[in-house]
């Protein structure tokens, strides 16, 4: 459980000590900010041990079988590797089972406990979940997401829309920055179709102003102006919904957001959206790993041009040790409930940024 206390105002001094030896501390002397804004102070952790384990699960809100079947995974593979956290790629909650809405209505919205709570249970109900907006949030109230995370349970770690996460693994305290987005406003940038579609997202994004050009700028240079903060990290992770996986990047303005990445040496972007797992391999024109972990609960999606991919509801576990430079990721495909924790599907390595130290 967290110690501390969770305050709904960027106006405090926050402290938060968070689970399984990592600690966060963040100080705002700023005013208030308006909670969908990007926040510009980074939230520290310490983590002693060498190795930092934890697992990439998106698409998740969806309940049936399949949730189930990967939330058992999870749990066996969390508690196997003693993982520190999840890392939450959004579209958290879906319309299914007795629900006839998307997303949350309110901070008091009953499937924060029946499809969140009731569902990760054992270890996974120990870790904190750091954690992204998809469009499904936006389909009803994204703001009930934000004030659940700062008023009732921090677990569900998403104190605004934009963010960023220092890591200071092991007694050398190797740093990694985590630079968390809603990919939202680059994703749909056809507001007439969007309108017609999905009126109540339209309707959020507008009273938001992301359907501005100048503010979707000042977004991208929110994420440019983290970038240029943490250049001196030896892996630099951005979590998103929608995927930069090979075909699927040439959506909107998501190539500009590829573009930051690669020209910023980011190590790897984890996203969701497509119900599918798929990874795409860093290359010299692309020296990015792009990742898709979306098939938490639904199946359906692929990108075409991927270096791997696989229809199967699952998730990717990543397992990092700090002193010998490496970052080893799996796929666990998790339909064969015969198989305890899962099996593995295709593995690999990040590669460290190359830094002169």
């Amino acid at each position: 459980m967290v110690n501390g206390k969770v305050f709904s105002s960027f106006s405090v001094l926050v402290s938060f000590i968070l689970f399984n030896g990592g600690i966060i501390n963040e100080s705002y002397a700023a005013g208030p900010i308006p909670i969908l804004n990007p926040t510009f102070k980074y939230f520290l952790e310490n983590y002693p041990d060498d190795t930092l384990d934890f697992s990439v699960l998106g698409d998740w809100g969806f309940p049936g079988q399949n949730q189930t079947k990967v939330a058992n995974a999870l749990k066996v593979t969390t508690e196997r590797f003693n993982s520190k956290f999840i890392i939450n790629v959004g579209d958290s909650f879906y319309v299914g089972g007795p629900y006839t809405y998307d997303g949350v209505s309110n901070s008091s919205d009953p499937k924060f406990n029946t499809i969140w709570k009731a569902t990760y249970t054992g270890a996974l109900a120990n870790i904190p979940w750091y954690s992204v907006a998809g469009n499904h949030e936006w389909y009803n109230n994204v703001t009930a997401e934000v004030d659940y995370s700062l008023t009732k349970d921090a677990r569900f770690f998403l104190p605004a829309l934009y963010y960023t996460r220092v890591s200071l693994v092991g007694p050398n305290k190797a740093k990694i920055a985590w630079i968390h987005i809603d990919t939202d406003p680059f994703y749909y940038t056809d507001l007439v179709s969007l309108k017609q579609s999905q009126p109540a997202m339209y309707n959020s994004l507008v009273q938001q102003g992301w359907d501005k050009n100048d503010n979707v700028e000042k977004l991208l240079g929110w994420i440019e102006t983290e970038l240029i903060a943490h250049q001196d990290s030896r892996w630099i992770f951005v979590v998103g919904h929608h995927p930069l996986v090979a075909s699927c990047k040439n959506t909107g303005n998501m190539t500009r957001l590829s573009a930051l990445f690669e020209n910023y040496h980011v190590s790897a972007y984890f996203s969701g959206h497509a119900h599918t797992l798929e990874y795409q391999a860093p290359s010299a024109s692309e020296p990015v790993s792009y990742f898709i972990s979306g098939s938490g609960s639904k199946l359906g999606d692929t990108c075409d041009g991927r270096t791997w991919g696989d229809l199967t509801p699952g998730f990717l576990h990543i397992s990092l040790t700090a002193s010998n430079k490496t970052a080893n990721f799996q796929y666990i495909d998790a339909s064969d409930t015969t198989k305890t924790g899962g099996s593995v599907v295709y593995s690999g390595s990040i590669p460290p940024r190359n830094l002169p130290f």
